[in-house]
């Protein structure tokens, strides 16, 4: 054992030499950014693991730490990492990173898609012959994402869903209609009149046909409130139209093929679905959502929650006119909304 005497203005210590501890680099992970695939910038990262440093440096997150401190038991079982992800202008994007088990350090991972940028698409379909009257009911078919089948929602999402999780088609039943009373979007309560037919289980489909949210009910309340099993993603203005529905058996299953936030409009699926209505499986959060986009009686229609997508594939038909489609539209993240229209002729 080696010791030293260390003599300072407030007093005399002897010190004991003790194991030399070297910061070493642990885990290099390339940055991008998930709608221009460039390396984003103005990022910071903190870690939320002890003896664990994160920092950004020329588009690569860097963890650095001691090791056997940092990495403890690594030759024989993977170690997971948490990191929190900060970029201006975006939410907060909290990471966990699995070092697989007897690697090498620094671990070079793949790289990590950071979110981007929400934006909404809309426009307006009209007779390409003049003198160019709207056209209302139009269908709109979105389509075109790398790994993924594009599924655009007339609804967004109220709750975040991990990658992997099972989405279905929805059989629903009519069994009535309704008039809702204001609620603003996040409530769980919403006035209804009638509320006879509706129970626990009762699907409420609010609003117009094309921009229609569905929810659950979990209960009815005195005043013909009725209790959501989930929150509304948007404002409900007094008089809004409500169809009810009995929820059916579900159909062609398949997956997220990426993880969803809270708003986003656009789903990405590991195969396409042509379900009216598809359900997002996810136990006490599990939502139902109308696909396939539809124009108003002005002809215009509105896609919101379009997330780190840069490219869509658009198809737009009516009856009674010719078929426009499929067309690839670039989106801008810096347009909000990204407007396309679209002239169908005759």
């Amino acid at each position: 054992m080696v010791t030293r005497t260390v003599v300072t203005p407030t007093g005399t210590y002897r010190t004991v030499e003790g194991e030399r501890l070297r910061t070493e680099a642990l885990v290099v992970i390339a940055l991008l950014d998930e709608w221009t695939g460039a390396a984003p910038e103005q990022v910071r990262a903190l870690s939320r693991t002890p003896c664990v440093r994160a920092h950004v440096t020329d588009g690569y997150l860097v963890l650095t730490g001691v090791p056997a401190r940092a990495m403890p038991g690594l030759a024989t079982a993977d170690r997971t990492v948490t990191v929190r992800i900060e970029r201006r202008g975006h939410r907060n994007q909290d990471v966990d990173l699995v070092v697989p088990s007897g690697s090498d350090l620094p671990w070079f991972g793949p790289a990590l898609a950071l979110d981007s940028a929400v934006v909404a698409v809309a426009g307006r379909v009209r007779e390409a012959d003049h003198p160019n009257a709207p056209v209302p009911g139009a269908a709109l078919e979105f389509r075109g994402a790398a790994g993924g089948q594009l599924v655009a929602l007339r609804a967004p999402l109220a709750f975040a869903h991990e990658a992997g999780i099972a989405v279905s088609g929805c059989a629903l039943t009519p069994i009535g209609t309704a008039t809702a009373g204001p609620a603003a979007s996040g409530s769980i309560r919403v006035v209804v009149t009638p509320s006879a037919d509706i129970g626990g289980g009762t699907v409420l489909a609010l609003g117009p046909p094309e921009r229609e949210e569905h929810v659950i009910a979990a209960r009815v309340e005195p005043g013909n409130t009725v209790v959501l099993r989930i929150p509304l993603a948007r404002t409900v203005i007094d008089g809004t139209p409500v169809r009810l529905f009995g929820a059916g058996g579900l159909s062609a299953p398949t997956m997220l093929a990426r993880a969803v936030h809270p708003g986003d409009g656009v789903i990405v699926s590991a195969a396409a679905s042509t379900a009216g209505v598809i359900e997002v499986s996810d136990g006490a959060r599990t939502e139902l959502r109308a696909t396939g986009l539809r124009s108003d009686t002005d002809g215009r229609w509105r896609l919101d929650g379009v997330r780190g997508i840069p490219r869509v594939t658009l198809t737009v038909s009516a009856p009674g006119l010719t078929t426009v489609g499929p067309v690839v539209h670039l989106l801008s993240a810096a347009a909000d909304p990204n407007v396309i229209d679209i002239d169908l002729p005759a």
